[in-house]
């Protein structure tokens, strides 16, 4: 589930994918506006990750295919399907602050780049990490790329050439029941970097 602006995107296991209103008559409610129908068949509808495009009028839905849907935020229909290389599962889905580009961490240590424009992944980094990758974030100037896996390390990548230019020192966070990271962002404004994980430790990274 995420939020965005008034209204609360939400993909479930039932395949479903929603969007309500979190502000109906000056009250915080969630009301539902829209449902999203899916164009796969059931066994592969189930959704994992939702975000907003840059210019606010489509969402990037994953998928556990591994495929990502473009719908029109506001007819609510399926504009195109974006052709992945890989059928492992995308665990999250994150859009580029300001290109037609979304990038999914995938349970295969992989990492996708699609290109709504091109309706296709245009890049795939294989290997990204030796374990699931569980979380992606872009910073606000569109260039560098964090991840986050369950091998317990943190990668900063340059999307314009995929390359690695920070290699976090390993066991950031310890694992436990097989799991180590399950989230990064970066702050939207400062040189901040944050992750949380299995552990129950939230670690904050300052950049250059």
């Amino acid at each position: 589930m995420k939020l965005f602006g008034v209204f609360v995107l939400e993909a479930s296991l039932s395949s479903q994918l929603a969007q309500m209103d979190l502000s109906q008559h000056g009250r915080q409610t969630l009301t539902l506006k829209k449902k999203y129908k899916s164009v796969y068949a059931a066994a592969s509808s189930i959704p994992t990750s939702v975000t907003m495009s840059p210019t606010g009028s489509q969402l990037y839905v994953s998928h556990v295919s591994g495929e990502v849907i473009v719908y029109d935020i506001e007819t609510a229909k399926a504009v195109s399907v974006l052709e992945s290389r890989s059928k492992a599962h995308a665990m999250q889905i994150v859009s580029h602050p300001f290109l037609e580009l979304a990038v999914t961490a995938n349970v295969d240590g992989s990492y996708q780049l699609f290109d709504s424009a091109a309706g296709k992944c245009v890049d795939m980094k294989q290997n990204a990490h030796t374990d699931a990758v569980t979380s992606v974030s872009i910073d606000t100037n569109g260039v560098a790329m964090a991840s986050a896996s369950h091998d317990q390390s943190i990668r900063v990548w340059d999307l314009r050439n995929l390359g690695i230019t920070i290699d976090m020192d390993p066991n950031q966070h310890r694992k436990k029941y097989d799991e180590a990271i399950h989230c990064v962002a970066h702050h939207r404004q400062s040189p901040l970097l944050a992750s949380g994980g299995a552990d129950s430790v939230v670690k904050v990274f300052l950049g250059e």
